[in-house]
């Protein structure tokens, strides 16, 4: 039999102490399976002084606080109690409670990231109506609760509302466990019914729980009482306002009327739900309501608000009535509604009871809890992706590094991709989806090279274990990333997309940086990766790296590009280049071909570069009307120009192992490309190579190709064939072995 796991349950407050929150983990420490964890719970004390107790089956931390700022207790020798505390605890789970700030926030900060870490949120904003009290909350949500957000593995909403409006933007790490009801506990009693329309409130009574409402129940109840003389309002709960509304009551007239029990627990709770006639809790904000569900399990009628996820469990017209928040009059009639007639308030009760029963057990939820443990502990590889450009952004490295990173989230990865917000109008945002979080991160551009300034703080924060995966091609990128693992003991994979060139005023630099540089990158990663073995060899010669830790995988394609069918022919040969604009793709070379061709042809060039200005100026001067510039497209949009290209031409210098000439392939272009590194292993045998690529050369083979048709279908054939066994799928899983061999 397996040993039992260790779970360590952290609350601001816990029973004795009332209220949702603390019954809500009170519960699943009680109902967790105790043959497989080992609960522990680590709350605050109210008495002065540490303590340490049994409680429910488990033990209880109780931590002293120094002082209280509203409905949070803290101190600041908590950070030295807590890692003592872990240590001797030694917890396989942490699950944190909250929104109240405090204790939660410290367990975050000094919890190891080797430790798997759950937040349960119970609330949604905590802001106030107050201008003071609401910024200080802005900087607290903004600042600490989102780095404990960001640091949990996963989350726990008490409701959906939480969880797709307050913390819509993890969603993808979020799910949602409503509170439950021991419906054993909880059950009707007409035996001890007063005597008296009884209308109940439970609630706290501090600062912090002025939102609950009762301030506006009073002014409803002493309207009510002008129409049912004989009503009853029981207030259940304490706080540090209490003496407020009890002067409150006095001044208005109602204190025999308004009855405060204080603060209520087990039996006694029990009673009093059991006693009252109708149930009341007009709050602004509530994230689910467990003394909602607590009063429908003993059959009684609520009247609440349109908040939170409260409309997920009172029906309105079903189970209870609800009424828009701070609407003293529909509040008041609703009351009188239900007090006035005993049979509609038995047959709502009934219906409430109900869904109680068939909805919210305990012992589920508690089995819940479990299942989420237990994923936390067994996550997913963490990938991280880092490239400095990312479609939109046109390239073949951005369609690699998307293609992969997509496809490994699909597989389980737990992927998350960092890239520049560079190549249009992207701004710094962060897109999350399941098992895939993109972040743009603020940029800058030098020498055609992206800073990404808030890079290293990113990779530093990211799990034990991660592997870092990076998309080479331009400089700074993978030595941040190299600096980072060697900090944090992640591997990395470096992916040689291409030798780049020079280019521009400050070229020379990046001679300097490839000889004095970039090998010392190379061989310090710990495997790379690269599309071909010419490629290979080139790293090895050039760069000194070992060849055990180069590995060949070809780039993939789309199936979406085999879907692309040809429009018909046109008396002009329609010639397609399709690139960035750069002094290493040569697209000089066709430009000055087109007046040697012996047939008519029209080029089209798509893409975008430093270069085009120089390469529209070359076109005027050439043949101005046969060559098109179209500018960066999207995909979509080049491939329409697949779909009526009739011969695709790349006339580059050096290359990778270009996405476009896959493309090509794939959507039936016989490829015409030069004969050089990069292309030789891909075009050869498939398509036609260019040797000593030059104006003159490409016209020759041009001329001879456009002439035999049944060449040109043979080229197409074989393009298909040759792609479609390089389908992403494949090519990821080529990946996946090397992740596991490093």
């Amino acid at each position: 039999m397996a040993s039992k796991k260790t779970v360590l349950f952290v609350a601001p407050y816990f029973p004795p102490h009332s209220g949702g929150l603390e019954r809500y983990v009170s519960e699943i420490v009680k109902n967790i399976d105790k043959n497989a964890w080992n609960p522990v719970v680590l709350t605050t004390s109210d008495e002065g002084r540490d303590t340490r107790e049994e409680f429910l089956g488990c033990t209880v931390h109780r931590l002293k606080c120094d002082f209280q700022i509203s409905n949070t207790p803290f101190s600041f020798q908590w950070f030295l109690k807590v890692r003592y505390l872990l240590r001797d605890i030694k917890p396989d789970v942490v699950n944190v409670h909250m929104p109240v700030p405090g204790i939660g926030d410290v367990v975050a900060l000094v919890l190891p990231r080797t430790i798997p870490f759950v937040l349960t949120y119970h609330g949604e904003s905590m802001k106030k109506g107050s201008l003071v009290a609401d910024v200080l909350v802005w900087l607290y949500e903004n600042v600490p609760l989102r780095y404990v957000l960001h640091r949990a593995r996963h989350i726990i909403c008490s409701s959906d509302s939480i969880r797709l409006h307050f913390l819509k933007s993890y969603v993808h790490k979020s799910t949602t466990i409503l509170p439950g009801v021991d419906t054993e506990v909880f059950i009707p009693n007409e035996k001890i019914k007063n005597s008296k329309p009884t209308v109940l409130f439970v609630a706290g009574l501090g600062k912090g729980d002025d939102h609950k409402g009762l301030k506006i129940l009073l002014r409803a109840i002493k309207k009510v009482r002008a129409v049912i003389p004989n009503v009853q309002l029981v207030v259940v709960g304490d706080g540090t306002r209490r003496s407020y509304f009890e002067n409150k009551v006095i001044k208005s007239g109602l204190e025999d009327v308004v009855q405060f029990r204080g603060r209520l627990q087990g039996r006694a709770l029990v009673e009093e739900y059991q006693k009252a006639h109708l149930f009341v809790l007009p709050t602004k904000n509530e994230s689910f309501g467990m003394v909602i569900a607590e009063a429908m399990a003993t059959g009684l009628p609520v009247v609440s608000t349109y908040v939170g996820g409260v409309p997920l469990l009172v029906e309105s017209g079903v189970t209870g009535m609800l009424v828009e928040v701070d609407d003293t009059h529909a509040l008041t009639a609703e009351i009188i509604s239900f007090l006035s007639d005993p049979e509609k308030s038995t047959a709502f009760g009934i219906a409430g009871r109900k869904k109680v029963e068939e909805g919210f057990s305990w012992v589920q939820r508690a089995k819940a809890y479990a299942t989420v443990f237990t994923e936390a502990e067994t996550r997913p590889q963490t990938i991280a992706h880092i490239v400095g450009y990312y479609p939109p952004h046109l390239g073949g490295m951005e369609v690699v590094a998307s293609e992969v990173a997509k496809e490994l989230a699909r597989k389980g990865y737990d992927v998350r991709v960092f890239t520049s917000t560079l190549g249009g109008k992207i701004v710094e945002t962060v897109e999350r989806h399941k098992n895939y979080i993109l972040r743009r991160l603020h940029s800058s551009e030098f020498a055609h090279t992206p800073i990404l300034w808030s890079l290293p703080f990113h990779l530093l924060v990211l799990p034990q274990g991660t592997i870092l995966h990076v998309h080479l091609a331009q400089a700074g990128i993978p030595e941040i990333a190299l600096l980072v693992a060697k900090i944090r003991g992640f591997r990395t994979v470096i992916h040689f997309h291409l030798d780049v060139e020079p280019s521009g005023k400050l070229g020379p630099l990046f001679l300097q940086y490839k000889k004095h540089v970039l090998g010392i990158v190379l061989r310090s990663a710990d495997c790379v990766l690269t599309f071909s073995e010419e490629q290979k060899e080139f790293i090895h010669t050039t760069y000194a790296v070992q060849k055990d830790v180069i590995y060949t995988i070809p780039n993939g394609i789309g199936s979406v590009y085999f879907k692309i069918m040809h429009t018909k022919k046109s008396d002009v040969v329609r010639l397609l280049s399709v690139g960035r604009l750069t002094v290493q793709k040569r697209i000089d070379r066709i430009i000055a071909m087109l007046p040697f061709l012996t047939f008519d042809a029209k080029l089209t060039i798509v893409g975008e570069g430093e270069d085009r200005e120089a390469l529209e100026v070359l076109a005027a001067k050439t043949a101005p009307k046969k060559i098109i510039f179209t500018g960066k497209k999207s995909p979509k949009q080049v491939r329409n120009h697949y779909r009526n290209a009739d011969i695709f031409l790349i006339p580059s210098e050096k290359e990778g192992m270009p996405m476009v000439v896959l493309e090509a392939m794939a959507a039936g272009v016989p490829v015409v490309a030069s004969n050089v590194l990069g292309l030789r292993e891909v075009v050869g045998g498939v398509g036609e190579l260019v040797d000593n690529p030059s104006p003159e050369s490409f016209a020759n083979v041009l001329n001879v190709l456009v002439r035999d048709e049944e060449k040109r279908n043979a080229m197409r054939e074989r393009g298909r064939a040759f792609t479609r066994e390089l389908s992403w799928p494949v090519v990821v899983s080529k990946i996946e072995a090397v992740y596991t061999n490093i």
